[in-house]
């Protein structure tokens, strides 16, 4: 089986020592020398305080002089923790080094030896948990197996929540966090709701390399799905494809399954997918606008593509049962409209049962869609039809028919279906169905 790939396209610090410049006015040596006075010293607010990253306890210190910058020094339950020469002021501590409990500490500035400042005191407090990893990246839309853990590293339990931005993702009450399709950084926490002393706290960032739903970010929902359910598959980009002869792809392979956004196809390659589904090769299309424009490469095959033309619908139609018609950033999912097909066996398929439910962005249905017209092959059947009920917003398809050399297409006319294969049982299901039906090894257990 063949999965078809797009590639994608601190300052500098001067240390200076001050030397104060004296001027000494010129006196008369049988004058006695005026008196004088000691002046108080002048008084510099010294404020501490603290704040915490996933890995590290930060300590601050704020300190109010305008004509020298002084080195403070931190002190931590009574014994010097590490210093600081440069503003802002501050010391990090590893997290993993401190004992749960509570922390006190203060600063102290100086200046040419002399201290000039004393902070008061404050606190800080480690609890009794920790999230392993304490920091992790995550494709957007991903998943992320996050661990609590008591201070000797062994699993314990507690809540799970994630906070930052309008919607930063979820997590599940066993730490399993799934991005949003949106990049960003975000905080995950865990341990005791009621009480903030008892929860520890974990970095996490959705990858903005992988946001994009019809590049590789979206076509690795898929190839996750098939590692974890143990499917084997060969990974080929689109001129490999199209440099393959007849023979050989129908020799080596019973599926030929295309995926995301194939929009930009050359003439070679729409032919032999023409010629594999007339021979007999299975195609399983989980993509949106699939066919809608020809190009011709030019240069080496890893260059920008040169557009030629948009492609007829009535030519697309007729190979892959539907044409790209518009695009939505509504996503929904499906209403199955024919649960007796061979596709849903087995998985409790009812009419107006839901297909591709959940997932990053709320179902498998939209952002670039494809429509079935008067074009589509005779005898195919609508296995599923979009949910929607938003004007001037095309409805996508779930298409199915076999060719007269006995090559079965199913098509399910949208950009983001696969994101759901994690989420919805019943579009995994789905899925394993087309897979065993087309003579691709399919392990029983798995999702």
């Amino acid at each position: 089986m063949i999965i078809r790939f797009i590639s994608l396209k601190r300052l500098a610090i001067a240390a200076l020592s001050c030397f104060p410049l004296c001027a000494f006015p010129a006196q008369d040596s049988r004058q006695a020398p005026p008196a004088q006075t000691r002046e108080k010293p002048p008084e510099y607010p010294l404020e501490p305080w603290s704040s915490r990253s996933a890995t590290a306890v930060i300590l601050h210190a704020e300190c109010d002089t305008e004509t020298f910058t002084p080195r403070v020094v931190f002190y931590l339950d009574g014994a010097v923790a590490g210093a600081c020469d440069t503003n802002p002021f501050y010391l990090s501590l590893d997290l993993m080094s401190l004992d749960p409990g509570t922390h006190r500490f203060h600063a102290e500035a100086y200046r040419c030896g002399s201290r000039i400042a004393v902070s008061p005191e404050a606190f800080f407090h480690i609890g009794p948990v920790r999230i392993l990893p304490p920091r992790a990246t995550v494709a957007a839309g991903g998943d992320f197996q996050f661990r609590l853990v008591d201070m000797d590293g062994l699993p314990t339990e507690g809540d799970w929540s994630v906070e930052g931005g309008i919607y930063p993702g979820t997590i599940s009450k066993t730490g399993l966090y799934t991005a949003p399709p949106e990049a960003g950084s975000f905080q995950v926490v865990a341990g005791n709701p009621f009480d903030a002393k008892s929860q520890a706290v974990a970095q996490v960032g959705a990858d903005p390399l992988n946001y994009m739903t019809h590049t590789a970010g979206g076509e690795r929902f898929l190839l996750d799905w098939m590692d974890r359910n143990r499917i084997g598959y060969d990974l080929m980009p689109d001129h490999r494809l199209g440099a393959m002869g007849l023979e050989q792809m129908l020799r080596r392979y019973r599926l030929l399954v295309i995926q995301v956004h194939p929009e930009y196809l050359n003439g070679a390659e729409t032919e032999l997918i023409r010629r594999y589904l007339e021979r007999g090769g299975n195609i399983l299309i989980l993509a949106g606008n699939t066919l809608f424009c020809r190009v011709e490469l030019q240069g080496s095959p890893e260059r920008m593509a040169r557009l030629v033309r948009r492609t007829e619908i009535r030519q697309v139609q007729a190979l892959i049962g539907e044409y790209y018609r518009g695009w939505s950033k509504f996503m929904n999912d499906y209403l199955i409209t024919r649960p007796e097909h061979w596709a849903f066996q087995g998985l409790g398929a009812s009419a107006g049962s839901h297909l591709a439910r959940g997932g990053p962005w709320g179902g498998g249905n939209g952002w670039e869609m494809d429509t079935p017209g008067p074009f589509s092959p005779p005898g195919m059947e609508q296995l599923a039809r979009g949910d929607r009920s938003i004007r001037n917003v095309p409805t996508p398809s779930i298409v199915a028919y076999t060719s007269p050399g006995g090559g079965i297409l199913v098509n399910v006319g949208s950009i983001v279906f696969t994101s759901t294969l994690q989420s919805d049982p019943m579009a995994a299901g789905f899925v394993r169905n087309v897979l065993a039906r087309c003579g691709v090894d399919v392990p029983a257990s798995g999702n």
